[in-house]
């Protein structure tokens, strides 16, 4: 574990900004407990562990290209779960075609490839890097934010792909997708210390949307991912400063737009048009109707390989 003093990720809130954001009919024990863990965050001095040691072994095999797939075989061999994960991915209709179902782990590495298996590695660590909760009703909350985090790597993974701007790799795009949650994942994970606060779902909701993006980008920072994927999960959220300049988080910000949207039967172009944002992207109607339709068609199966 370690704490983040030195992180700058995280903007410090007041006793006033704290009652004006969550309301002053909390309790006085709650909100003194709110305030205790507010604090905490603002200080930096929140508590993390590393990156799990099987994804950090990939990430580090992948980035200096020192394994081929039969040498990733036998360090994902350590995990089941990550196996179960890459089995799932690699005979989804992601990944399939026409080429029938995969049985060898290797194959399955190989067809889908060294970047994406360091991707699914890295975001199955965000689970399994904090306690998931029993009660019921957060993990509820954990399987939306995954479903999320699944179907926002979609949209950024397409968006990617047809966006003539920014030269941003599908790989890059859909590892910053998977990884956009992982704040709200720690926070969650803080139920049993903070017990008053998950009493309420709006409360704890926007709990978790005030601070996840700062928390989710100083966790990336110490597991030393790309300073791009760090800067845009930590200003997703936030508006940009040129709309009609893409940045880092551009993107990401347009795939989490459209995530909600396509979630709720709602993505369709009379909405998004009119998103500099998306213009920015130089992504046009019939881009942005290809997008969605394959987004469409890979979600299901991908949520079904993701959850396994």
């Amino acid at each position: 574990m370690t704490n983040l003093r030195n992180s700058n990720k995280i903007q410090p809130n007041t006793d006033e900004d704290i009652a004006n954001q969550y309301g002053a009919d909390l309790k006085m024990s709650k909100f003194e407990l709110l305030k205790a863990f507010t604090d905490e965050l603002s200080q930096k001095n929140i508590q993390i562990p590393p990156c799990p040691e099987s994804a950090l072994r990939i990430k580090n095999a992948v980035e200096n290209a020192s394994a081929n797939a039969n040498q990733l075989a036998d360090i994902v061999k350590t995990e089941p779960l990550l196996v179960a994960r890459i089995f799932g991915y690699a005979n989804s209709a992601f990944s399939r075609g026409q080429a029938g179902e995969i049985s060898n782990l290797g194959t399955a590495i190989a067809r889908i490839g060294a970047n994406t298996v360091k991707n699914i590695s890295l975001a199955l660590a965000t689970e399994s890097a904090f306690e998931q909760p029993q009660n019921s009703k957060l993990k509820a909350l954990v399987t939306r934010y995954r479903t999320e985090s699944v179907v926002v790597s979609l949209f950024c993974t397409e968006l990617a792909r047809r966006t003539s701007v920014n030269d941003i790799a599908p790989d890059d795009a859909m590892l910053a997708g998977l990884l956009h949650a992982i704040g709200k994942f720690y926070l969650i994970a803080q139920h049993g210390r903070f017990p008053e606060l998950f009493e309420s779902a709006d409360e704890l909701e926007q709990l978790i949307e005030e601070w996840h993006t700062g928390i989710g980008a100083s966790i990336l920072e110490y597991w030393q991912l790309s300073p791009e994927a760090v800067r845009a999960i930590d200003t997703y959220t936030a508006p940009a400063i040129n709309p009609s300049e893409p940045d880092d988080a551009s993107i990401l910000r347009v795939a989490y737009l459209l995530s909600k949207d396509f979630i709720d039967s709602k993505a369709v172009w009379e909405h998004h048009c009119e998103n500099p944002q998306l213009s920015a992207l130089n992504i046009n109607e019939i881009q942005f109707q290809e997008i969605v339709a394959k987004v469409n068609q890979l979600a299901p199966p991908m949520i079904s390989a993701m959850s396994c």
